[in-house]
This record gives C-alpha cells, sequence and structure tokens, in this order.
C-alpha cells in the first residue's frame, strides 16, 4: 500500500504515482472531510465558474450552443485540462 508523509512544515506528500492515477498536479486544490471512524477523505476542488471561463476562448471559430459548450467543458476535464 502506497504510504503518504507529512513534512515537518504540516505538508502531505503524496507518492507520485497516486497522483499521476488521479491526474492531480502540483498546485490543484483538494477538499478535505473526516469521517466519524477518522478516515480522511480527499478529492480534488471542483473549479470555480471564474476558472472555467475563458478556458475555450483561443479554439473558437463559430458561437457555440450551450450544448457544445458543455461537451467542450468535459472533454478537457476527462483529459485534465485545467
Amino acid at each position: 500500500m502506497p504510504t503518504a508523509t507529512i513534512t515537518p512544515e504540516g505538508h502531505i506528500e503524496v507518492p507520485k504515482d497516486i497522483l499521476d492515477r488521479l491526474q492531480l498536479h502540483a498546485g490543484d486544490r483538494l477538499e478535505v472531510q473526516i469521517e466519524d471512524d477518522w478516515a480522511m477523505r480527499i478529492w480534488p476542488r471542483p473549479l470555480e465558474i471564474s476558472e472555467v471561463a475563458g478556458m475555450l476562448r483561443s479554439r473558437i471559430k463559430k458561437p457555440l450552443t450551450l450544448e457544445e459548450i458543455d461537451e467542450g467543458v468535459a472533454q478537457a476535464f476527462r483529459r485534465g485540462e485545467r
């Protein structure tokens, strides 16, 4: 089982293979929840709408429908683009 390490500064170092599997990168923000049994759940923080705005602007050749925009955003998330 992979092991994370807590640094003297209180940071948690997560093994690279886990970061790769979860498509997490330096600077990504995570949400943390402590369960009643002391288990820790960690997941990527959803992006704010302001962080998504303009993500596709450089690729647009014609106005897009809302459905096309939703699909483009979904594809970017599946590829791990942020």
